[in-house]
């Protein structure tokens, strides 16, 4: 997202962003959200918090099914 914001308060083309910031201008559009996703760019962000939440879900699974 940092990149995302910094490319936005630029005055450069995308081209000329991702070569000053050694970026492949393929890799920074898959960065980019479109409008039917535009939880994309925050998605990455979110992993970790979604990775804990889904290992405590699984955790208290087992622990009822032991029950």
């Amino acid at each position: 997202m940092k990149r995302i914001r910094s490319y936005q308060a630029s005055d450069q083309t995308m081209k000329a962003w991702c070569m000053e910031h050694d970026v492949a201008v393929h890799q920074f559009k898959f960065w980019l959200p479109t409008p039917e996703e535009p939880h994309k760019a925050r998605a990455k962000e979110s992993r970790p918090v979604l990775d804990a939440y889904n290992a405590w879900l699984r955790q208290q699974k087992s622990r009822h099914i032991e029950q």
